[in-house]
């Protein structure tokens, strides 16, 4: 990669560094008044970004400011998105994060982490519909969906095939519980149509 930062000068208090969002120990430290170049090493799939971090710091502080830059990458693999996907819904936990996330009003409000530990779904004797109906209200969400937001359940039927498309696992990630609370849901869609 390269900056070009001839056009920018910094004083001697500050620090400059770049990083992929998802390779922070690639950081990498910049200079003003010049061309930078540097080689990202041995990146796996998935930390392949478009998007660059730049940190300007105030030496020995910690006072600064970060920002995000989106850059052109060329010859991304074709598998990169299919590993994301499978990495983001790997466990039946985060699929249900997922379907709640789509499921929400308002995307921007939700706070979804998909790095948590991985919580059973039949601790209660109940399985997943402890999760559907107790820990997060998707099977409400789902209802509300039905009536007000029709394409909300097109969003989660692409999520359901994809998962059943990319084969590995499927049966692990939707617990079958969930399978037959979605085969209502459809039924109801295609009556709808």
């Amino acid at each position: 990669m390269q900056y070009d930062l001839s056009a920018v000068s910094t004083s001697e208090g500050i620090e400059l560094h770049s990083y992929l969002l998802r390779s922070h120990e690639q950081k990498q430290v910049l200079s003003g008044s010049q061309v930078n170049s540097w080689t990202v090493h041995n990146i796996a799939e998935l930390d392949l970004s478009r998007f660059l971090i730049v940190e300007v710091r105030v030496k020995g502080t910690n006072a600064g400011l970060r920002f995000a830059i989106k850059i052109q990458i060329d010859n991304l693999p074709d598998s990169r998105n299919s590993k994301i996907f499978k990495d983001i819904i790997s466990t039946p936990t985060n699929f249900f994060k997922y379907i709640q996330f789509l499921l929400s009003d308002n995307h921007w409000d939700e706070d979804v982490d998909f790095s948590g530990e991985e919580k059973p779904l039949d601790s209660s004797g109940f399985g997943a519909g402890a999760y559907i109906f107790n820990e997060t209200p998707v099977y409400e969400n789902m209802l509300k969906a039905v009536s007000r937001q029709p394409e909300k359940l097109k969003e989660i039927k692409n999520v359901i095939d994809r998962i059943n498309e990319e084969g590995d696992s499927a049966d692990g990630i939707i617990p079958p519980d969930f399978k037959k609370l979605w085969s209502v849901f459809e039924q109801t869609q295609e009556k709808d149509k």
